[in-house]
Formats: C-alpha cells, sequence, structure tokens
C-alpha cells in the first residue's frame, strides 16, 4: 500500500531543514518498496541518520 500526502504538504513547509525528505518521498516511496519486493518481506526496517 502506498500512502500519498497532500500537495501543500509536499510543498509548504512551516519550518524548512537540512535533511528534509518531503519532496523526495516518492522517490523514496518507490525505492523502499523495490528493496521490500527483491527481499520478498512484508515489512522493513529503516533508520535515518541524517
Amino acid at each position: 500500500m502506498t500512502l500519498c500526502e497532500s500537495k501543500d504538504y509536499l510543498t509548504k513547509q512551516i519550518i524548512t531543514y537540512i535533511g528534509n525528505k518531503r519532496s523526495l518521498s516518492s522517490f523514496i516511496d518507490k525505492g523502499v518498496l523495490l528493496v521490500q519486493k527483491e527481499l520478498n518481506k512484508s515489512k522493513l526496517r529503516l533508520f535515518d541518520v541524517s
């Protein structure tokens, strides 16, 4: 299942900071789904170090 954010959430930020990944969420989602499929896993554990 893919989650979709509203356009306002992706384009209007209250606070801008280094490491903000809102604009990359679609790209990241596609990558996570690809890894999930390749590993044949229903769940993944992720960690963002930025």
